[in-house]
């Protein structure tokens, strides 16, 4: 970090040291709040690995869709729920308490790219301590019930914090754009519930495939798809997902796209200099 600081301007040396001691005070409260989080996904995290490991093949699914599957749904559903309540913290705070969490974040000497760098880092430490740790468990414990899996828990984690900060953009994104009623009312029901169901979230990709190539078609237009592949393509290569780095290329297209549209939406409502 030094070493980085030493190439940057004075100006932009003050901005880092400001975004260090911000991500200083979220991990000094981070350990508050370390045991309740972390008892909240554990009970989450053991309903699914039971439904996974136990009931779903009593019911007849095959052995080779456990992990595609808890890969899915669940990983997604907890990973949407997470940024959902990150986000809905600001539209709340503008709503109830003017701009409630922000009313400090405002005050600072920081231009509008370090104030959503920290809080896009602020989420992702977060909510990667919360569950990454519970998530290497689960699959651990999915192989030792001979549901094996031949890919790297390293670059799953790796595509996992960037599916976090891709989600943090995105809903923060709509939080700033959309006004913070129609935020709260609407935003689940017209934008992230569509967006769930029709993403290869629930079976892998070519599974959809071969039942409806018109409906899977159609899924290659939402990136959660890309996103949820290359999640079950880095713990299993068997050539079943969409390619992993055709997967990452898109991911990056749609990072890329959700910054600038973040940007645009903070300073369309916050008027930031």
């Amino acid at each position: 970090m030094s070493f980085f600081k030493n190439m940057l301007s004075d100006k932009h040396k003050s901005y880092m040291n400001i975004l260090c001691a911000l991500i200083k005070k979220d991990l000094f409260l981070l350990k508050k709040k370390s045991k309740t989080m972390f008892f909240n996904s554990l009970i989450l995290l053991s309903m699914e690995l039971l439904t996974m490991g136990y009931l779903y093949p009593l019911f007849g699914m095959p052995t080779y869709l456990i992990i595609p599957t808890f890969i899915g749904w669940p990983l997604i559903n907890i990973m949407v729920n997470l940024a959902y309540v990150f986000c809905m913290k600001y539209t709340l705070g503008a709503i109830y308490t003017g701009y409630g969490f922000m009313s400090y974040d405002l005050t600072l000497p920081l231009p509008i790219g370090y104030l959503i760098t920290y809080y896009l880092l602020s989420f992702i430490i977060e909510a990667s301590a919360a569950t990454l740790p519970l998530l290497i468990i689960g699959l651990t414990l999915l192989s030792h019930l001979g549901i094996s899996f031949q890919g790297s828990i390293i670059l799953f984690c790796v595509l996992y914090i960037l599916g976090l900060g891709l989600f943090a953009s995105t809903f923060l994104g709509m939080s700033f754009w959309y006004q913070n009623t129609w935020f709260k009312n609407n935003a689940w029901t017209r934008r992230i519930g569509p967006l769930m169901a029709f993403g290869a979230i629930a079976t892998p990709w070519f599974e959809i495939y071969k039942y409806s190539k018109i409906i899977s078609y159609l899924m290659l237009l939402n990136p959660l798809t890309y996103l949820v592949e290359a999640l079950r393509a880095s713990l299993l290569y068997n050539g079943t997902f969409i390619s992993l780095p055709i997967c990452t290329m898109i991911i990056g297209l749609c990072y890329f796209i959700t910054i600038q549209w973040l940007l645009q939406s903070m300073r369309r409502k916050l008027d930031l200099i």
